[in-house]
């Protein structure tokens, strides 16, 4: 909730061949109905999952 009360938010970078970070993928929820132990256990991993294919592209 750094940048705005009740909005809770998780990052992960997508990166090119050379390894640089080009974009990141977000989501965005609202903290008073998702907890931050779903966005650890539930989102990131597809977050991950997602910014790995998307890597594969750029390389």
């Amino acid at each position: 909730q750094e940048l705005e009360i009740g909005l809770r938010s998780i990052a992960v970078p997508i990166t090119s061949a050379n390894g640089s970070v080009t974009a990141a993928l977000n989501v965005g929820v609202q903290a008073g109905h998702v907890p931050l132990s779903e966005l650890t256990e539930r989102i990131l991993p597809i977050l991950l999952e997602g910014a790995q294919e998307l890597s594969l592209l750029t390389h």
